[in-house]
């Protein structure tokens, strides 16, 4: 029974990092037009191409890992004492701790990308000469990175905070 309950613990480990790695891979490449062509050009061009392969990469690997995810759950279902044994506090709160984590970064991630768009970054901070300093660099790294999508940036960013929070907090401790 424990070697069985080890092999569902990795199971689930190796769910979330795979989730968590082709997220990452996706918002990567989500980016990378984005500064390339802040980098090279001026204008505001982006690959229409490589956002669509990196929204079809990331729903393709949420759909295997979603079914690798639902056959993991089945059989944890069919015997209930390796669901109470996987499912244990620990990780309820690890769960637990990643939600928040998540939901704080998406809050965060929208309210800097709020911020930083020029009409309300140039209210808040005043038009002194340093402040206005400040706001050509801040605007000159805005245009090297330009962000596709608002909400796209803050649903990849709370998907990564949320595996990642979680791989964090479920790790098992080693004494020694």
């Amino acid at each position: 029974m424990t070697t069985e309950i080890e092999k569902l613990n990795k199971r689930r480990k190796n769910i979330v990092k795979g989730t968590f790695v082709t997220t990452l891979i996706a918002f990567i490449w989500f980016m990378l037009p984005n500064i390339r062509t802040g980098l090279i050009e001026n204008s505001y061009q982006s690959s229409y191409t490589a956002l669509i392969g990196a929204g079809l990469f990331w729903i393709f690997s949420l759909l295997i890992f979603g079914v690798l995810y639902i056959v993991y759950k089945n059989k944890l279902r069919s015997v209930p004492s390796l669901y109470a044994a996987v499912n244990d506090d620990r990780i309820k709160m690890a769960w637990l701790k990643s939600y928040r984590i998540a939901f704080f970064a998406a809050f965060f991630t929208s309210v800097l990308w709020r911020i930083l768009t020029p009409p309300i970054y140039s209210s808040l901070f005043g038009t002194s000469s340093f402040r206005k300093f400040i706001w050509i660099w801040m605007m000159k790294i805005i245009k090297i990175v330009r962000l596709p999508n608002g909400p796209f940036l803050v649903l990849y960013i709370a998907v990564l905070c949320l595996f990642a929070s979680f791989l964090f907090f479920s790790r098992e401790v080693k004494n020694g």
